[in-house]
């Protein structure tokens, strides 16, 4: 059985990196673990803190039994209001400690726990393409996806803190808005087949009663045929973003599959043909970054990965692609905690934007902010791989098969709150919006909206 890792370090690291406090002050912090608490003290004042998640998991780390315990309590405090109040408790005790300088929520225990995956670590519900479904989380089980409770738990630290020590100031945290775009489909596979230029054509016809849209689609095949991709909806989509993103002042990661993992569900494009290598120097030329996305059989096969990102780098560097750090996210949001993760940080990428649940939008580490991923081995507790936790991906919202909301108002409402949440927490908004989904005037509408 793998041993736990030690709570006095997480609760360092996150003291140092993830609660907002200024650096003279988290590190002049003395931190004890004393049988089920945690003792901060600071100029001779002390704040206690539960220690539940660590001591109930010593010896049963991994178990079943060491997750929160549904239905969960909450916590509110009578004389403090506030946007995230009532809390949900996943370690700690739903009554206020009468004595100040006590806080009755395990909150080093509860960061770890939604920042590590801990509870995907231990269980084994999986959909269709091997992901961790969000229905199975806590956080959908007990209705706080749509709540960053990392950062509502950080907002509760500083209510407790700030009444022994109000002299200390809190580090305020600018608010970002992170783009990407999976090129899952550099261009229209339509335009280079006649068979399928036909039925797509056809397909306009029937389904969208568009003589116009059909005559569009057999135009692309023609073009595309005559070496130009002018027509070809998907490359021109990529070229769209670049435009308007440009236009707002925002720089946009576009991630390419280096090569096919999967028959089917990777595109056969390799990165290291003359026209891939062409559309990433264009977009690196014009200011924007190349991210790694690794194909549909990676996430759990480390020869496929390594291949994978052995291409990416050999392109890289023969493009003289330069940039302060490269990272990416896995095709279809497959990943297996930790490791998926430990692939990413052994084939040297500085972070990864994998983390959002394709079935449902949302906060699935608890956190609209990027960090340190925790590992859940003693040996790999905290890694050097960051997480860009992923909010948005524009399918999982409008998509039948997932939430279904199509593009309608209420779609757009649903994202616009999810940015106003990320933007009230100074965390990143991270949106990604694939380029195959800028094809028609409402899709490019409801994207201007977001970006």
């Amino acid at each position: 059985m793998k041993k736990a890792v030690c709570a006095e370090k997480v609760a360092r690291n996150i003291l140092k990196e993830r609660i907002d406090l200024p650096a003279d002050a988290s590190g002049a912090i003395e931190v004890q673990v004393e049988e089920n608490h945690y003792r901060l003290q600071l100029e001779g004042k002390e704040l206690l803190l539960p220690n539940v998640f660590f001591a109930n998991a010593s010896g049963k780390w991994l178990d079943k039994e060491t997750l929160p315990k549904l239905p969960l309590k909450e916590f509110t405090i009578p004389d403090i209001h506030h946007k995230n109040f009532p809390l949900p408790i996943l370690f700690g005790q739903s009554e206020a400690v009468r004595e100040p300088h006590q806080l009755p929520i395990d909150i080093f225990g509860s960061i770890y726990f939604l920042l590590s995956r801990y509870e995907e670590a231990v269980l084994s519900e999986k959909d269709s393409h091997g992901r961790f479904p969000a229905s199975a989380s806590i956080a959908c089980k007990c209705s706080f996806l749509e709540r960053p409770l990392v950062d509502e738990y950080r907002d509760l630290f500083w209510v407790y803190f700030n009444k022994i020590w109000p002299n200390v100031i809190r580090e305020q945290r600018t608010p970002r808005t992170i783009i990407s775009c999976d090129v899952d489909w550099p261009k229209d596979p339509a335009g280079t087949s006649l068979y399928y230029s036909t039925r797509k054509a056809l397909g306009r016809i029937v389904k969208d009663g568009s003589i116009q849209k059909a005559w569009e689609v057999l135009s692309n095949y023609w073009t595309t045929r005559q070496g130009s991709l002018d027509k070809d909806p998907f490359h021109q989509g990529i070229h769209w973003m670049m435009d308007v993103n440009e236009k707002a002042g925002n720089q946009v990661t576009f991630n390419f599959i280096p090569q096919q993992t999967h028959t089917t569900l990777d595109n056969p494009y390799r990165i290291d043909s003359p026209e891939m290598r062409k559309l990433i120097k264009a977009i690196h030329e014009r200011g924007h970054l190349i991210g790694f996305h690794p194909g549909y059989d990676t996430f759990d096969h480390p020869d496929n990965f390594k291949a994978s990102a052995d291409l990416f780098w050999n392109v890289i560097e023969s493009e003289n692609i330069k940039q302060e750090e490269f990272g990416g996210r896995q095709h279809f949001l497959r990943w297996q905690h930790p490791q998926t993760a430990n692939l990413w940080e052994a084939n040297g990428f500085a972070y990864d934007s994998t983390l959002g649940f394709a079935d449902r939008a949302g906060f699935r580490c608890g956190t609209s902010r990027e960090y340190s991923m925790f590992g859940v081995d003693v040996d790999n507790w905290l890694m050097k791989l960051r997480e860009q936790p992923l909010v948005l991906m524009e399918c999982t919202v409008m998509a039948q098969r997932y939430m279904g909301l199509g593009q309608s108002e209420k779609a757009i409402e649903y994202m616009k709150k999810l940015k106003a949440t990320c933007e009230f927490y100074g965390g990143d908004f991270t949106l990604l919006w694939h380029n195959t989904e800028v094809t028609t005037s409402q899709e490019r509408d409801i994207y201007l909206q977001l970006i």
